[in-house]
């Protein structure tokens, strides 16, 4: 049973990621780290760590684009 819902789970993301192509998936299991094309595997012991590190990098590309801004107004319009 634990085996179908497992296969039903993998099987409707890569549904899911194939009709939102512009999107990765992330997702965290027991399975060692695997960075692939489309889906990132991140394993739980690795969880806060990872997306610790993925606010920090947020967040300071966030600051480059104030920063932008507020140097010159017209800079989102070549950044889109």
């Amino acid at each position: 049973m634990e085996r179908e819902i497992i296969r039903n789970l993998a099987k409707y993301m890569k549904s899911f990621l194939a009709t939102f192509s512009n999107l990765n998936g992330l997702r965290f299991s027991m399975a060692e780290f695997k960075d692939g094309e489309r889906l990132t595997n991140v394993p739980l012991y690795a969880a806060l760590p990872y997306m610790e590190h993925i606010r920090q990098k947020r967040a300071s590309e966030i600051r480059d684009i104030l920063k932008g801004l507020l140097c010159n107004p017209n800079y989102l319009f070549g950044k889109f």
